[in-house]
């Protein structure tokens, strides 16, 4: 079937296809061959390869039902081989025609039209799957089928004369190619009409999930390193200038999606997104990518993760420049962040204009002013309000719209300005009642009610107005993110109408954000009762907070039965882990058996967002880091939500900050304010912390500069090159420092401020640290004269008591050393 045509002779060439892209099903490992009991005299070289070769054909899903006399003269027939990267599968020179059992690596199946030189790519193997080439019955003069290496791969191969010889006496072996050869058609009907109907962006996105599926075998892993691919071969198969798919691999890079690393492999950094982008879960295939665009763009903002938002935005930005739509939303994601002085440069940048017919675009800038008017610390600026409120109604005015009236009137009542308020707020309450009364319960209803209610609290009427916000927060398309918005607007007019923050909560009650967690269980000690105990208390928690976002690792025990209650519960996860997922996987998971090994797997799935330290290894300083991540993605998690933190952890009785993380976490969340539950008990084993030695750190990393450190607070100082590192104990610490240096001078000098580990008792251990770090690992490429700050710092810094530092985040930013993805943000020295 090389040239897509069914020869009349039933089974003569054979190939066999993955499914549609977005639907490959993760392979099943092959078995492996167990070794010779002990004392035997080891296989000879001939019955180790038939013994390889066994494993090989019988891992495959197309021989599984076949009998192991059939099976056993297929494996007598068959070679192994193996190809490097970017070579072309064929049979030896004068052989017949072989298929192919993958074992490892990735093969393109490409359909060549020599006439033209074009290829065309028709399907992906990975390892398990069946692969054909053009045999008996199949013309050769149609037959322009090309197997193409993607990856250094291993193969057994059978000659098709002895693959028909089994094929023609074996019903089994029949069965299994009728059901092979319909998963193929369907496989190249759903090609063909991607093809057709998607653009580059999808068709991309498909491919590269599907090298995702084969390279990881796997559905769950959150990144995956797909290896090197040659954009000219990406851009033959897929049928579009090279251009193309560079402008669009540069685009996916400076949105965290993929990550092109300096030795040129390509690794797929967010594989949730992608597979939402390659089409696995898009409802309607039709649909307009713009708009799918735009749809998950304010899903995310809906629950509040806005650096996500601001990323793609972005990207929407680059893919359709002259859709204003995605410039908006960068700039209301930036807003939402707090980010107001980046926010006013994106839109001065962007040109958004009060003109726009678009109601939110037009409105913009007067949100920008009014969260400026509130950005001062000594109570909101009346001047810069009244100005706000006046381009809200100049926006009204022009558009006839709800969102610019109802925030003009409110923007007025903030001023002090209530009759203008109150006048402009009737105006505009009768537009909302129109535009509800033409929408049925069970639609999205959201904005149209809340915008009936804060008129009829601008109006006076307090009751009303909570019934009016009670019917909003039960809409079908109700969410934490607009909850959030309504809720700050509200707090901002507590000055001046009569509603205070216990009315503001029963009207518009927001779920809070929880840090959880809790010991580590072994398999050799039974938890159960314990891990019982602990779920009880944390149903009764769950009856007393509502919670909305839940934040915390996943490792074997506490941390999994909470996160799968609360998943239950649907709360929204976010996992944050210590190390590299699989790292984690094999350290604090798997050893406690595969039943957690799977509910980790399960857990991840189903989480919302994932994200881990990137250049840690196992310790316990590298789970301090974790924790103290999570905890500050938690606090920063609850203010952009405009809620509470919360904290629930399973403690182990008799032990101290000084032996238990879980401890030690309970005293950082009660000292930053946070209610915390914690459930303690007799658990059978120590919580453990992973390997080797190492002690969490921040550091201030400073490239050549006349001006020094002031190192005087610092736990040691070592050297890269030309970068100077400090390491400190507290971000609070490494905060200092650098204020100290920007104060003494330090405009030509560049500067971060990140968070790694390090063995800090040895010489070895000091001079490692760098490597620890992404920033002096990677050298992002940012200006002189400021401070920026990883993402780990912020989190860190965050969890600290008492270190207030404001911070802009700024997006993936480029590097001069490849090494890993480096968001930044902007720290305010």
């Amino acid at each position: 079937m090389g040239n897509g045509r069914i020869a009349p002779a039933v089974f003569f060439p054979i190939v066999f296809f993955p499914m549609a892209a977005g639907e490959y099903r993760p392979r099943q490992k092959l078995l492996k061959s167990p070794g010779p009991p002990e004392g035997l005299v080891p296989p000879s070289s001939k019955e180790a390869e038939r013994a390889y070769l066994h494993r090989i054909v019988a891992g495959a899903a197309l021989f599984r039902p076949v009998s192991e006399a059939d099976l056993g003269e297929l494996v007598r027939c068959a070679r192994s081989l193996a190809l490097p990267r970017g070579k072309t599968l064929s049979p030896p020179k004068g052989k017949d025609a072989e298929i192919y059992i993958v074992e490892s690596g990735a093969i393109a199946a490409l359909d060549r039209d020599p006439s033209a030189d074009k290829t065309i790519l028709v399907a992906l193997y990975g390892p398990g799957d069946v692969v054909g080439l053009g045999g008996a019955g199949l013309h050769a003069t149609h037959n322009h089928q090309e197997l193409k290496a993607l990856s250094n791969i291993a193969l057994a191969a059978i000659p098709i004369p002895d693959f028909l010889r089994v094929l023609r006496r074996s019903t089994e072996l029949s069965e299994a190619a009728l059901a092979a050869l319909g998963i193929e058609l369907r496989a190249m009907a759903a090609r063909f009409a991607a093809s057709l109907q998607n653009p580059l962006e999808l068709r991309l996105a498909g491919f590269l999930a599907q090298l995702a599926a084969i390279a990881t075998g796997n559905s769950w892993e959150p990144s995956a390193n797909i290896g090197r691919l040659q954009q000219t071969l990406v851009a033959d198969m897929l049928g579009v200038s090279r251009e193309h798919v560079n402008r669009t691999m540069t685009m996916w890079e400076k949105s965290g999606l993929i990550f092109q690393t300096k030795g040129g492999d390509v690794v797929i950094e967010n594989r949730k997104r992608l597979t939402l982008l390659a089409g696995a879960r898009r409802a309607q295939l039709a649909s307009p990518v713009e708009n799918e665009w735009l749809w998950e763009i304010d899903a995310h903002l809906n629950y509040g993760l806005n650096e996500i938002a601001y990323d793609l935005a972005i990207e929407g930005v680059k893919r359709s420049p002259r859709d204003d739509r995605f410039k908006y939303f960068a700039v209301l994601a930036m807003a939402r962040m707090g980010a107001l002085k980046e926010a006013l440069s994106l839109a001065d940048s962007f040109r958004l204009s009060a003109d726009d017919p678009h109601e939110d675009i037009a409105s913009i800038r007067p949100r920008l002013r009014r969260d400026l008017a509130f950005s001062r610390r000594d109570g909101p600026d009346k001047a810069l309000l009244k100005r706000a409120a006046e381009d809200y109604e100049k926006v009204f005015r022009s558009v006839r719209k709800t969102y610019p009236g109802v925030n003009a009137a409110a923007t007025f009542a903030m001023a002090g300005d209530l009759k203008s308020a109150k006048a402009l707020a009737r105006e505009v309450s009768d537009i909302a009642a129109a535009s509800l009364a033409e929408i049925d319960d069970d639609e999205p209803s959201y904005w149209s009610r809340s915008t009936l209610a804060e008129c009829r609290l601008l109006e006076g009427d307090t009751a009303g107005a909570a019934l009016l916000f009670a019917s909003a927060v039960r809409a079908v398309d109700a969410a934490p993110g607009k909850k959030a918005a309504t809720r700050r607007q509200l707090q901002r007019l507590a000055a001046t109408m009569p509603i205070d923050r216990p009315w503001i909560d029963r009207a518009v009650p927001q779920g809070g954000v929880l840090f959880y967690g809790g010991p580590l269980v072994v398999p050799e000690a039974d938890a159960t009762r314990p891990l019982e105990r602990m779920q009880r208390s944390l149903e009764a928690f769950l009856d007393r907070h509502e919670i909305a976002v839940a934040v915390g690792a996943l490792a074997a025990g506490a941390d999994i039965l909470i996160a799968e209650t609360l998943l239950d519960a649907g709360v929204g996860l976010h996992v944050v882990l210590p190390l590299a997922p699989v790292d984690f996987l094999d350290g604090s998971v798997t050893p406690s058996g595969d039943d957690w090994r799977e509910r980790y797997i399960a857990c991840v799935e189903r989480a919302q967002t994932i994200e881990w330290a990137r250049r840690t290894t196992a310790s316990r300083g590298a789970y301090r880091l974790g924790s103290r991540m999570a905890i500050g993605k938690t606090i920063r998690q609850a203010e952009e939500l405009v809620t509470g933190a919360f904290g629930f952890l399973a403690l182990q009785r008799g032990r101290t900050p000084a032996n238990s993380i879980s401890h030690e976490n309970r005293e950082i969340l009660l000292a930053l304010g946070v209610t915390v539950e914690a459930a303690e008990d007799d658990w059978p084993a120590p919580a453990s912390s992973g390997g080797g030695a190492g002690d969490y750190l921040a550091a201030l990393i400073v490239q050549e500069s006349k001006t020094g450190v002031d190192a005087s607070k610092a736990h040691f100082v070592t050297r890269q090159g030309d970068l100077s590192i400090s390491a400190f104990t507290s971000p609070a610490d490494a905060i200092g420092a650098a204020r100290n240096l920007m104060r003494d001078g330090g405009a030509k000098t560049r500067l971060w401020l990140d968070v790694g580990v390090a063995d800090s008792a040895s010489e070895k251990g000091r001079k490692a640290f760098p490597a620890s770090l992404v920033t002096s690992a990677c050298r992002p490429q940012t200006a002189p004269g400021k401070a920026y700050a990883s993402e780990g710092f912020v989190n860190a810094a965050t969890a600290t008591p008492g270190c207030d530092l404001e911070f802009e985040y700024v997006g993936i930013t480029a590097t001069e050393e490849k090494l890993d993805p480096c968001p930044l943000y902007l720290a305010d020295i």
